[in-house]
């Protein structure tokens, strides 16, 4: 259905870029298939060449059901006009609907269908990112299709508003400070947690860890041995298990094209109960860019990281030691998850070779931190008192912007000749 001309990481992700591009205008159908070619993941010299109608066609020669079936019943459920949004996923068809354009319908086939209940619980944990979805039945009887109405979430995906020169600029503020709002959000809402589960994650990561011993490159060998000598604090008593997001990366975050805050989080299809920080791998996605040449950090990326930290433990409060250490092993381990397996042909994965574009950032993210020891102190610390009253998330946010605001301008200030 595609042809694709890029490393085997952004195979996995074409299916969520109907979601992505949902608020993009939609394409007419008597619109020629467009041939588009998106530069992703910041890999200036890969593109991707897709074709729409092909795309669409092969969904609908898996099942009894048309395009011209789906059409009509998302415009019974929403009302018209109905146009299907510009990229389509490999498993689902998906249309912007409603007088307004502000529902999206998607199709999905029965091997991608969502789970409700994790989308009920994202929503609970996430509020503010995470956008209304309801299930109505299926369409078709010889592989039917799943039916979701959703509202459609403003704004543009993150690599998008990263814009063509990887240029941080004083919006980054805005978006950082909402992803620790989010990480926080996870942290503060801990899920159930019994004995075999722990022990169910505990071994899957043991097991993992231990395939990648055994098959990454040596120079990995060290923070590979780190993590599995770690791996027990992800599961004390005091560490969350929480909703982790499973691929939080720059297509599914969306953020206000004017202001850089995040305007929804997107695609929860791999959302799980983990341990708190897996998914800490999304913060780097903010503090740089990949291209040909390898990964490039932005020149505050120091700022923006310190800045994510004393958000977080701002709205968290103070955690113990222990715990600190625990964020560090549960993120090292989400990189290893992230970036140390490639999908093949969608349905299984394997250790990634030297030649995988996805140890590239295994490169990057695993050398030492990009903030000193003394930063580190600095950025977590957050004075905590039996008789001081806690501040609401709001006013801690508030007061965090301010501050850096006042202290940091010039470091983000956009020179104006270059503009």
């Amino acid at each position: 259905t595609f042809q694709l001309l890029s490393p085997p990481i952004l195979r996995r992700n074409v299916f969520s870029l109907s979601q992505t591009l949902a608020p993009l205008q939609p394409l007419k159908h008597a619109q020629v298939a467009p041939v588009l070619r998106l530069r992703m993941l910041g890999l200036h010299r890969m593109a991707i060449i897709y074709s729409l109608t092909a795309t669409i066609n092969a969904l609908f020669r898996q099942t009894d059901v048309s395009q011209g079936d789906c059409d009509e019943l998302a415009q019974s459920l929403v009302g018209g006009p109905v146009e299907p949004v510009p990229i389509q996923g490999e498993f689902s068809y998906t249309v912007i609907a409603g007088p307004d354009s502000s529902k999206v319908v998607q199709f999905r086939a029965q091997k991608s269908t969502l789970e409700l209940e994790t989308l009920k619980l994202a929503r609970t944990v996430h509020l503010r990112f995470v956008t209304a979805c309801d299930y109505h039945g299926t369409i078709g009887s010889s592989s039917p299709l799943s039916v979701y109405v959703m509202d459609k979430i403003p704004g543009i995906a993150y690599i998008q508003f990263r814009g063509a020169n990887h240029v941080a600029t004083d919006m980054s503020i805005n978006t950082v400070m909402d992803l620790a709002s989010f990480f926080a959000e996870s942290w503060i809402h801990r899920q159930p947690k019994s004995s075999s589960m722990l022990k169910a994650i505990h071994c899957d990561f043991a097991q993992r860890l231990d395939v990648l011993s055994r098959s990454l490159p040596a120079r990995f060998a060290d923070a590979l041995k780190q993590a599995s000598s770690g791996l027990a604090l992800l599961f004390t008593p005091s560490y969350p298990l929480v909703l982790a997001h499973g691929d939080l990366c720059e297509m599914n975050i969306l953020v206000d094209p004017n202001s850089g805050h995040i305007s929804g989080i997107i695609d929860w299809a791999e959302a799980k109960i983990l341990p708190f920080g897996t998914s800490l791998w999304g913060l780097e996605n903010t503090l740089g860019f990949m291209d040909s040449t390898g990964w490039h950090y932005y020149d505050n990326h120091r700022d923006l990281e310190a800045l994510f930290w004393r958000t977080f433990y701002g709205i968290v409060g103070e955690i113990s030691e222990t715990d600190k250490h625990a964020i560090h092993v549960a993120r090292t381990m989400g990189l290893f998850l992230r970036y140390g397996f490639v999908w093949e042909d969608g349905v299984r994965e394997r250790p990634a070779r030297e030649n995988d574009s996805r140890l590239r950032y295994l490169d990057a993210f695993l050398a030492p931190s990009t903030l000193s020891e003394e930063e580190m102190v600095e950025a977590r610390f957050v004075p905590t008192s039996r008789n001081t009253r806690r501040l609401t998330s709001n006013q801690v946010a508030f007061g965090q912007k301010l501050l850096q605001r006042i202290n940091i301008w010039q470091r983000f200030a956009v020179d104006e000749d270059s503009v």
